[in-house]
């Protein structure tokens, strides 16, 4: 949803094109490591 409101930034900056795809995969490695971590502590 977020790339939607900033498409015509990301599509003119290769720099902030680069950065949103680096913190949208760090926000996605980040919700994976809750969800391991809540499948482990729920056992």
């Amino acid at each position: 949803m977020k790339g939607l409101g900033r498409f015509s930034e990301l599509r003119t900056a290769s720099a902030a094109a680069e950065r949103f795809i680096v913190g949208t995969l760090a926000s996605a490695l980040w919700a994976a490591a809750g969800v391991g971590v809540a499948v482990l502590v729920r056992g």
